[in-house]
C-alpha cells in the first residue's frame, strides 16, 4: 500500500505468475532508463506506477491465488518472550512480495518488499519502501539488464556493468532479500559476490534436531559473512531455506514455533569449541499445533 510522500510499489497479480514477470520486466526496463548515472527520478517513476496498485485482498478471491497464499511464509517476531510484530513472505513464479514490521515500544520498521528474480537465481528487480527502525524512510530500488546494474537508496547510488554475475545488498538489509541471498550463496559454495562490493560467506557451524508431533524438523546453523563487521548467524533447513533469526533481543521464527527459541540461542551463543557437541543432543518437542 502506498504511503504518504512515499513512491507507490509496482503491482502485481500474485494469483497470476506470468502477468507478474511481464509486469517486472517492463518495469525494469523503463527504471533502467530513467535519470542519469543510476539516478531515479521520483515523478518518472510515480509515472510509471501510478496506474498500478498492490492488492493482496483482490489475490485472495481469485480461485488460483487460494493455492498461492497457502504456500505464504508466515513468520512472528518475538521480543523478550513476546510477539511484536510479524514477516510475511508470498511467491509466484520469479516474483517475491514480503512485509517485515515490529513495534518495539512505539520504535520499529515497516518495509515492504518486491523482488524480481532473474533466470540466474539473482535479483533483476528489487524495491524497498516504508521506515526503518527509528522511523527515517526507506525508498530503496535496484534494477539490471544485460547491460547495466543501477541502485538508489537514501543512503547512496551507484551504477556498474553487468558482467559480473553479483547479488545486490540492500542497505536496509530486508529479511527477503537476505533469505534469497543466503540460497544463492549456499548453491555457489558458500561464496557470492555483491554489490555494490564484497562477499557474501556462509559456512555451517552446528545442527539441531526439533521434534514435533508430525516427525522430526532438522535445522542447520550458518555463520553468514560479508554484510557487517562480524558473521550473524541464521538457521536453515534441510532443504537450505531459511529457518530463523534469533538472537537473546530479537528473533524471526515461523509462526508457532516460538518455543524453539532458547534452544537455538544456546547453539549461538556456547563458545564454538563446545557448540557442535552440545547441539548433537538437543532435541525441542513442539506440538503439532505450536502451542
Amino acid at each position: 500500500m502506498a504511503r504518504s510522500g512515499m513512491l507507490r510499489q509496482p503491482s502485481v497479480d500474485l494469483a497470476d505468475p506470468a502477468g507478474a514477470g511481464t509486469l517486472a520486466r517492463d518495469i525494469q526496463r523503463q527504471v533502467l532508463n530513467m535519470g542519469n548515472h543510476g539516478t531515479f527520478q521520483r515523478s518518472q517513476v510515480r509515472k510509471l506506477l501510478a496506474a498500478t496498485t498492490i492488492s493482496l485482498i483482490g489475490c485472495a478471491t481469485a480461485p488460483s491465488a487460494r493455492a498461492q497464499l497457502a504456500d505464504t511464509a508466515r513468520s512472528v517476531v518475538v521480543n523478550s518472550g513476546h510477539v511484536v510484530g510479524r514477516f510475511l513472505e508470498w511467491r509466484a513464479g520469479d516474483t517475491i512480495r514480503s512485509v517485515y514490521e515490529y513495534n518495539d515500544r512505539g520504535r520499529g520498521p515497516h518495509l515492504e518488499s518486491w523482488i524480481h528474480v532473474g533466470s540466474d537465481s539473482i535479483p533483476d528487480l528489487l524495491t524497498i519502501v516504508g521506515h526503518a527502525y527509528l522511523k527515517d524512510t526507506v525508498d530503496e530500488r535496484f534494477a539490471r539488464d544485460r547491460l547495466t546494474s543501477r541502485w538508489k537508496s537514501t543512503a547512496f547510488a551507484g551504477s556498474t556493468n553487468s558482467s559480473v554475475r553479483a547479488f545486490y545488498a540492500d542497505a536496509t538489509e530486508s529479511p527477503a532479500a537476505n533469505r534469497l541471498m543466503i540460497k544463492v550463496a549456499l548453491a555457489n559454495g558458500g561464496h557470492l559476490p555483491l554489490l555494490p562490493n564484497g562477499t557474501l560467506t556462509v559456512e555451517p557451524r552446528g545442527a539441531l534436531t526439533i521434534r514435533t508431533a508430525t516427525g522430526p524438523v532438522h535445522v542447520t546453523l550458518y555463520d553468514v559473512g560479508g554484510l557487517g563487521f562480524s558473521p550473524y548467524q541464521e538457521w536453515l533447513d534441510e532443504n537450505g531455506s531459511h529457518f530463523a533469526l534469533v538472537s537473546s533481543w530479537t528473533s524471526i521464527v515461523p509462526d508457532g514455533w516460538e518455543r524453539a527459541i532458547p534452544e537455538m540461542i544456546i547453539g549461538i551463543t556456547v563458545p564454538e569449541g563446545v557448540r557442535a557437541s552440545q547441539l548433537s543432543r538437543v532435541e525441542i518437542i513442539i506440538p503439532d499445533n505450536g502451542n
